[in-house]
């Protein structure tokens, strides 16, 4: 016969008891992390910083997203960031047309998951072959990757990008450059 001593009971007690607030806890945190899924900024009520949040809204919405891969240290992301996203323009198309998501492609902790596969923001960044920041990522209506672009643009280019991006002109043929040549005339 067995006999559980009662030290060794009252510590597992406490243990499990441990583990399920833990797991409350955890599970409200999540909770709060959708519910407030934007970037801390200046741009805050444009950008999701929650990848599977922000894809739901694009869903949902039916908008094209634009995912904006990014580091901290990053000077040519800091300029976007401060110059180029701020820009009322831009800031404009932003609402209007896209549902834009940034993600820190040194964050290992957080994750998302696509096309069936959950994978933390650094492995989401190497699955869409992301070799420097800034990367944007031009997702499409219908959730399928179109373009990436590289590298710090002004306003100007950058808007235009958006257009030709959101009106699926590279569906019909058209190359960005003969895009832009057309557009500054």
């Amino acid at each position: 016969m067995i006999i559980i001593q009662p030290v060794r009971y009252r510590f597992c007690f406490v243990i499990i008891i441990v583990l399920c607030v833990c797991q409350i806890y955890s599970a409200i945190a999540e909770e709060e992390s959708l519910t407030n899924s934007t970037v801390v900024g200046k741009d805050d009520e444009i950008w999701y910083d929650d990848w599977d949040a922000g894809i739901a809204v694009a869903r949902t919405e039916k908008k094209p997203v634009l995912v904006d891969f990014f580091s901290d240290g990053c000077g040519a992301c800091k300029a976007m960031h401060e110059k180029t996203f701020t820009s009322p323009e831009i800031k404009n198309r932003f609402t209007k047309d896209w549902v834009c998501i940034k993600i820190n492609t040194f964050h290992g902790y957080k994750r998302g998951t696509f096309d069936g596969k959950i994978l933390s923001y650094n492995k989401l960044a190497e699955y869409f072959r992301v070799q420097a920041v800034p990367t944007f990522l031009f997702i499409d209506k219908e959730g399928k990757p179109v373009q990436s672009v590289l590298g710090y643009k002004n306003s100007e280019l950058f808007g235009q990008i958006l257009d030709y991006m959101k009106n699926e002109v590279y569906k019909k043929g058209l190359s960005f450059n003969k895009y832009r040549e057309g557009q500054n005339k």
